[in-house]
């Protein structure tokens, strides 16, 4: 009966042992400063208190900045409403440093690696 209390525990702990750690949630891996991989190289930030920024380098300048705020609908929807203009729901996935942000109306796919 012991020996079988051993190796029952003994296979549970190697189960949990080969376990991959848990995907943070949506709001939590979003937070950081994302560029855009191809296209004009948008610069995404998204900051803990609800804000976000985007923008375009040109040279040292910050181009077309637009600050906003943000919300996490669900696992894969955030609520983005830059300042003077209509509120919009994206489609988010993030997988290590990459996110994925489909934007409406035709699920336009834009590709970000983290930048911080």
């Amino acid at each position: 009966m012991r020996a079988k209390v051993l190796v029952l525990a003994a296979l549970t702990g190697a189960v949990l042992a080969s376990c991959s750690p848990s995907t943070p949630p949506l709001k939590d891996a979003l937070i950081g400063k994302w560029q855009q991989v191809d296209g004009r190289r948008e610069v995404l930030e998204f900051f803990k208190d609800g804000t976000v920024t985007t923008y375009y380098h040109e040279g040292d300048t910050r181009k077309d900045e637009l600050v906003g705020t943000y919300s996490v609908v669900d696992d894969e929807r955030v609520k983005i409403q830059f300042s003077g203009r209509d509120p919009y729901l994206s489609r988010v996935t993030i997988s290590g440093d990459e996110l994925t942000q489909r934007l409406p109306p035709k699920d336009e796919e834009i590709k970000f690696r983290r930048v911080k």
